[in-house]
């Protein structure tokens, strides 16, 4: 998972061991810029931080292995 912060996209982008990349998530929330973006220890939860207003996201899965 890469947090990616362009003129057009603010989000999340998956990238397949292949190296193919796809869209998992947009911050809707605001314009701030998502950083940080790690796993729980057994991989059920990815954490995110968001910038601007400081703040920071649990996203539950599941994730593919």
């Amino acid at each position: 998972m890469i947090c990616e912060d362009t003129a057009s996209h603010c989000g999340i982008v998956g990238v397949d061991p292949d190296g193919n990349m796809y869209e998992v998530a947009d911050n809707a929330y605001s314009d701030s810029e998502l950083a940080g973006a790690c796993f729980s220890p057994d991989g059920t939860i990815m954490f995110v931080n968001i910038q601007y207003p400081g703040m920071t996201l649990a996203i539950t899965g599941p994730w593919p292995m």
